[in-house]
């Protein structure tokens, strides 16, 4: 037995010597591929992982508290703030201990109130086209008690009683902003958690990059590549 392995391994050499192996080019040999393959697995499998970076900030949005305008399962880029921040901008912050998506509808020194789902800042209707109709149902809650220490001049904060569409006026102390999710009837926001410091506000959204629907474990390409406004 020692003896037959030993000839087909000096055979085997023999071959290996005499065979000239020449490798033809494919499309799928260059290196740019490989690097393709590699960045699109990751980011199916981890897609706030790999893009996030020095230069923008990846979030994945876990819930529909800021629907239609963004959904539950996308994945958002955003870029750091350099001017100042405008109502109606979409940022993410820092709310009551968590990182959401929210947006600004109050701007420090504004007087800001809401009157059966209709917001009003400054004395002026707001049209708010992005944000989701509020439903029949409202109802009052025990967070909503800080808003009684910033009720606007002439507004008594006993007998004060805030409800999810009907709140306010208050006067936004300087160097705070009053964010509300667009999905009125299923956001925990300013309404509840209070005004948000400048400090807390990390950045502005500005491209949906990839979106998954995980109810239906499925991936919304149409959703891919959307612009946030």
């Amino acid at each position: 037995d020692s003896a037959i392995l030993l000839a087909v391994a000096w055979d085997a050499a023999r071959c290996a010597r005499i065979t000239v192996f020449e490798p033809r080019e494919r499309w799928y040999t260059h290196w740019y591929v490989y690097v393709a393959v590699v960045l699109v697995s990751a980011v199916m499998v981890h897609p706030v992982s790999v893009i996030r970076s020095h230069v923008f900030d990846a979030y994945l949005v876990p819930s529909e508290a800021m629907a239609p305008t963004l959904r539950g399962g996308d994945y958002i880029l955003a870029k750091p703030i350099r001017e100042p921040l405008h109502r109606g901008e979409i940022v993410t912050c820092r709310l009551g201990g968590s990182l959401v998506v929210k947006r600004i509808v109050g701007l420090p020194r504004d007087t800001i109130g809401m009157s059966a789902g209709r917001l009003n800042v400054n004395g002026r209707a707001i049209d708010e086209s992005y944000a989701t109709a509020p439903s029949d149902e409202d109802a009052t809650d025990d967070e909503f008690a800080w808003q009684r220490g910033f009720l606007a001049s002439g507004f008594k904060s006993r007998g004060y009683t805030p409800t999810r569409h009907t709140w306010g006026p208050l006067v936004i102390p300087d160097g705070q902003y009053f964010m509300l999710g667009d999905n009125r009837d299923h956001s925990l926001d300013s309404r509840y958690g209070g005004f948000v410091p400048r400090a807390a506000i990390l950045g502005i959204p500005t491209t949906v990059y990839f979106s998954r629907d995980g109810a239906a474990h499925t991936t919304r390409w149409s959703r891919v590549g959307l612009a946030i406004q």
